[in-house]
């Protein structure tokens, strides 16, 4: 969507300037060459390694438009590598972070969510210390679980990466082209880029007085779960131990999961990190409920301490872009057992288990995730050597502060900027009305970030002047506000 501020290699920008990085001029689809830049989520890096969303780069194409950049207008690469004409640039990670599961993906300027949607991510992971304690190993370059059963029969980490899509019937992605589909599916099947007239009475961007874009969707659902690349999967597992890593990669859907079988018991979840590092203590999740273990040093005694979620509905709790380190335990399972992830989180919005509107997802589609069966033929020939869960001492990396004296509170604030296009009903044939209030906007047309306090925060724009800039060597706390 060419109305958005996004990268503009085209370099055709609102009112005529011609640059890159910009609010487009068009309304049209853009179908020039892609642009991206690769973002590890979570790392510790210097600024040229970061993936900036201006630091995009176009392939290395003998056919790019005349006219075009080939860069961003903050394209980076490490030291003096001579990249700028071939389509690349060079990053360096220093991995300092500890142990921790990050994950890589697209981070260009306006049009991540369409390279991440199409693209996926992947896993960068950070190993410290010697996790022989912990289900493993994990797969390594060269050797393939999936045909060579004496690696599967060893393998007990598993990198799990779970995305929402919908599919034609010709097995093509699909993603929503036009708003008006977002607003109200009724009106429009969201396959004609920028098409409105499902909603003919509405006005969308270039008419004078509008603030809709015609494509971009404020957020997106779809009707199936894909993990690894594959839609619903079924994975064979020993009866024992297996530590998996869990991304929610989706566009904007939660997860909230929990593992049941074909007879109704719940496998619990063990969690030993979080997408960052090790917590301090092991964690079990079931459905409404959390277990924490507290284990005394040097000995196989441990306190356990049982706490009611504040929903009977909360599970082990995912958000998009969020990481969880688990371990499963298939052991005592008899052979052909067969476990459901199912997933109760809304086919919406997630605005908490205590919403009116709270609604579980669909238990035909999303409301399930994918299938695990019990085989025996895929026991380690050397057995399960990993230690019980709860019997895990963790070491959490506590992160090097200089100081236990913060010298400053900052309150950050999530903003969602509404339309200021009202509309008497969300039918298709609704009409703009001057009376404007909170419950009768069109929907929202950017996410922006305020400063100060939460009431008086002003909404700032991606392209405003930076404001909040702590000196180096200070300590300070910032409270998040949504």
């Amino acid at each position: 969507d060419q109305t958005l501020h996004w990268a503009a290699p085209n370099q055709e920008c609102k009112g005529g300037a011609r640059r890159t990085d910009c609010r487009g001029n068009s309304t049209k689809a853009y179908k020039g060459p892609v642009p991206m830049t690769a973002h590890v989520h979570g790392a510790h890096v210097e600024y040229h390694s970061d993936g900036f969303p201006e630091s995009w780069f176009l392939p290395n194409a003998n056919n790019i438009p005349s006219g075009y950049a080939k860069q961003g207008r903050y394209y980076a690469t490490k030291g003096n590598y001579a990249t700028s004409s071939k389509g690349s640039a060079v990053y360096n990670y220093d991995n300092s972070d500890g142990s921790a599961t990050l994950f890589y993906h697209d981070h260009t300027l306006g049009m991540t969510r369409l390279n991440a949607y199409a693209s996926g991510a992947g896993f960068w992971i950070i190993r410290e210390m010697n996790d022989s304690s912990l289900p493993g190993p994990p797969p390594v370059y060269g050797q393939n679980p999936n045909s060579d059963m004496s690696v599967r029969k060893k393998i007990r980490e598993i990198p799990v990466v779970i995305q929402q899509m919908s599919f034609y019937d010709d097995g093509r992605l699909f993603y929503p082209a036009n708003r008006v589909y977002q607003a109200n599916s009724t009106c429009s099947n969201g396959d004609v880029f920028g098409d409105t007239n499902g909603m003919p009475k509405i006005r969308f961007l270039p008419n004078n007085g509008s603030d809709l874009s015609p494509i971009w969707n404020p957020e997106a659902f779809f009707d199936t779960w894909v993990v690894n690349g594959k839609t619903w999967p079924k994975f064979e597992v020993a009866p024992e131990r297996y530590r998996f890593r869990f991304l929610n990669f989706a566009d904007s859907a939660s997860l909230n999961i929990f593992l049941k079988t074909s007879d109704g018991v719940e496998l619990p979840i063990y969690i030993i990190a979080s997408g960052e590092g090790f917590l301090p203590n092991i964690v079990s999740v079931r459905t409404g409920e959390y277990s924490v273990y507290n284990m005394k040093s040097g000995s196989k005694k441990y306190d356990i301490k049982t706490t009611a979620f504040n929903s009977e509905i909360q599970a082990l709790l995912i958000d998009p872009g969020e990481r969880y380190d688990v371990i499963v335990d298939f052991s005592g399972l008899l052979n052909g057992t067969e476990i459901i992830m199912h997933n109760t989180a809304p086919d919406g919005p997630f605005q908490g288990f205590d919403s009116q509107d709270y609604a579980p997802a669909n238990v035909n589609t999303t409301g399930m995730v994918m299938k695990f069966i019990v085989r025996d033929e895929l026991k380690n020939p050397g057995g399960d050597k990993s230690s019980l869960p709860w019997l895990l001492q963790m070491r959490a990396r506590a992160p090097k502060c200089k100081s236990a004296v913060y010298h400053r509170t900052r309150d950050l604030v999530i903003l969602e900027a509404d339309s200021k296009v009202c509309v008497d009903s969300t039918s298709c044939d609704a009409s703009p009305t001057p009376q404007c209030d909170e419950t009768n906007s069109f929907g929202p047309i950017m996410a922006m970030l305020g400063y100060g306090r939460k009431n008086t925060s002003r909404p700032s724009l991606w392209s405003d002047p930076i404001c909040m800039n702590p000196k180096n060597g200070t300590t300070e706390i910032v409270v998040s506000f949504f």
